[in-house]
């Protein structure tokens, strides 16, 4: 069906003179086609083709998809007068039409485009584009790009050029908006119709860039270099980081496009713009370190190197920037009175410091205990192991196991006590409890992970602190 759009066409017929066309109106091949004394309703005799007339609208079937028509608003009866009516004022303007939908032949781009692998997220540069079946009317053009890959769409047309050299072909210019991904479709629209969304007509963004990390926090930095030392560029405390920072370039032009991997998982990611991010760090420990990577619309910050596992699956290392864990630092112990330490064991000491595993990161949402995780701590007075029960980043909580030992050898120690509530003799009779030696120190291990340990003595010199002097003899 074609439908003729306009005004005075008056409701007693006319002539509608096909002067140009790839098709007919009534089927006989013959493009000159005209309608004599069209009376809709009136007329006995009217074509086929013509369907409808009214003052603004005239409907026709049409064998084809371009062209050119005249309206002529009266009646004749003639050929001889079809003709003279056009030099008549009641003719219209002819008018050109197609049906046919735009087409994008080829997407020409520039240089830099090639040097850098595509077009900025940051949006604003020139998408250049060689079509068919658009013509020379920017008012009933659009361009559209990445309707699937991102927010905003629209191309705004700043050239367009037709006809180009001595074809029927146009050359579209349009301003890119932000966005972001490979494979991002163009689409030209004119009027209702709307070109392929393909594959082969589309352009890629720049691929995103990670130049440097904030992650806030303080600690014992591991040992690096070695074998059991850290290999990672950034330090994390064991609770987490909220609000760690990225730096780069091209992180996406929708401000929730870009999202941080930290060994596969993702993390919290919250955008700020195209060059900036805030990303959260999870809890964990040990020095082992995680790489981190950035995704934009399946681009990553990073050459992705796939190694098969075990499994057959497939992973991503990309050790750019990697992160990994402070060590433990133990600042004091707290230990029951003197009068519960036995050898059966099953009374609780406290050890005090940063950068211990919250009970939080070792436990599941449904509150069971995550055995590995809860394995990456562990503590030991001596040679026995205290079962950790509860921990904190600052503090953990552990009990004593049953301890079996000989010792005969005397020891008698000027000793200071404090004058509050901490018992400094409960603490020097755990010493002796284990130890058995002459040395007034706790030796403990806490174990952040199967490759980070750390080891500490810890002298009763730091206690001598405004205390009373007495001698405690074993």
């Amino acid at each position: 069906m074609l439908t003729v759009v306009g005004v005075n066409f008056g409701v007693t017929g006319g002539l509608v003179l096909l002067i140009e066309g790839d098709g007919d109106l009534n089927g006989d091949g013959i493009k000159d086609d005209a309608c004599a004394t069209c009376m809709v309703g009136l007329n006995p005799l009217l074509p086929s083709y013509i369907r409808s007339w009214t003052h603004t609208t005239i409907e026709l079937l049409y064998q084809g998809s371009t062209g050119t028509i005249v309206v002529v608003s009266g009646t004749t009866t003639s050929s001889s007068d079809s003709a003279l009516s056009l030099s008549t004022s009641t003719s219209s303007t002819p008018l050109r039409f197609n049906s046919t939908s735009p087409s994008v032949v080829s997407m020409e781009h520039p240089a830099v485009y090639f040097q850098h692998g595509g077009y900025a997220t940051v949006g604003g540069e020139t998408l250049i584009m060689l079509t068919e079946n658009v013509y020379g009317d920017s008012s009933v053009l659009r361009v559209l790009v990445g309707e699937e890959t991102q927010k905003v769409h629209l191309c705004p047309i700043t050239q367009l050029e037709y006809p180009v050299g001595n074809t029927d072909r146009s050359r579209i210019h349009c301003t890119l908006p932000a966005g972001q991904g490979v494979k991002v479709h163009v689409v030209v629209v004119r009027g209702d119709l709307r070109s392929l969304s393909t594959d082969f007509i589309s352009f890629q963004y720049v691929r995103p860039t990670l130049l440097s990390l904030l992650i806030p926090g303080s600690g014992i930095v591991p040992a690096t270099g070695t074998s059991a030392g850290t290999t990672a560029s950034y330090l994390s405390e064991t609770r987490g980081v909220v609000a760690a920072t990225a730096t780069g370039t091209n992180f996406g032009g929708d401000i929730d496009a870009a999202v941080v991997y930290m060994n596969g998982v993702a993390l919290p990611t919250r955008g700020i713009s195209t060059t900036k991010l805030e990303f959260d760090v999870p809890c964990g420990s040990g020095s082992t370190a995680r790489n981190l990577w950035i995704d934009v619309a399946s681009q990553t910050t990073c050459d992705t190197v796939k190694s098969n596992n075990n499994n057959g699956s497939s992973r991503i290392s990309c050790y750019d920037h990697s992160v990994a864990y402070y060590e433990p630092e133990v600042q004091g112990v707290v230990v029951p009175s003197s009068q519960e330490i036995t050898t059966a064991g099953g009374f609780a000491i406290q050890i005090i410091g940063r950068n211990f595993i919250a009970q939080k990161c070792w436990k599941e949402d449904k509150g069971n205990v995550d055995a590995a995780a809860k394995e990456a701590m562990s503590i030991t007075v001596g040679n026995v192991n205290c079962n950790i029960v509860n921990s904190s980043f600052a503090w953990a909580f552990c009990l004593i196991e049953e301890v079996s030992f000989s010792c005969s050898q005397r020891v008698c120690k000027n000793l200071v006590k404090e004058q509050n509530d901490f018992d400094l003799y409960s603490l020097y009779s755990l010493f002796l409890f284990f130890l058995c030696s002459l040395s007034l120190s706790l030796s403990l291990s806490l174990s952040l992970s199967l490759s980070l340990s750390l080891s500490f003595s810890l002298s009763l010199s730091l206690f001598l602190v405004e205390r009373e002097r007495e001698t405690l003899c074993l």
